[in-house]
């Protein structure tokens, strides 16, 4: 038994270990609790110099309806972006949300390095075939510095369904 307890002790060890090493981490895990036009994604309590990039997974907690965009923002700005062609724009990124009748998944990247970039895929299907999507954009310096990103924000234009009750967001960031 002594040597059973040993064994377990070291296993546990060398996984904490394993943990405090890893570059991939699971920083927090939101679920709306109501239909919202916007959710924000705070990023208080993490030091967002320790990381180089933030990206999440989003499932949508119920019907579209119809192909609907989310916008991604960085701290509620709504001006100062750049797309792929350089033509300014109001949010880093969009990705289409997926739900019941267009089930999916979307992945979002936000890369903070000299400037904050951001990447989205979103791949749905329905009866009829699927598709697959991508958006891309930044956010220079001078409108705001990586370090100072404080929240992440998802809209939707206010024509649009809102974004559904018991929507899902998984969060995570890969360490510097």
């Amino acid at each position: 038994m002594e040597d059973f307890n040993s064994l377990t002790e070291r296993l546990d060890l060398a996984l904490q270990e394993n943990r405090e090493n890893c570059h991939f981490q699971k920083l927090l895990e939101h679920t709306t609790a109501s239909a919202s036009r916007s959710v924000n994604i705070s990023l208080s309590g993490i030091s967002v110099r320790d990381y180089r990039e933030f990206l999440f997974y989003f499932d949508s907690g119920g019907e579209i309806g119809d192909a609907v965009s989310a916008y991604v923002r960085c701290n509620g700005i709504e001006t100062g972006y750049y797309g792929e062609s350089g033509n300014e724009k109001s949010h880093l990124c969009s990705f289409l949300l997926t739900g019941t009748d267009y089930p999916g998944c979307v992945r979002v990247e936000v890369l903070l390095g000299g400037a904050i970039q951001g990447l989205s895929n979103t791949c749905y299907w329905t009866e009829r075939g699927g598709s697959c999507s991508s958006s891309g954009g930044m956010l220079p310096p001078s409108v705001l510095l990586p370090e100072e990103l404080r929240s992440i924000t998802l809209a939707v234009l206010d024509d649009d369904p809102p974004i559904p009750a018991k929507s899902k967001i998984l969060f995570y960031g890969i360490k510097a």
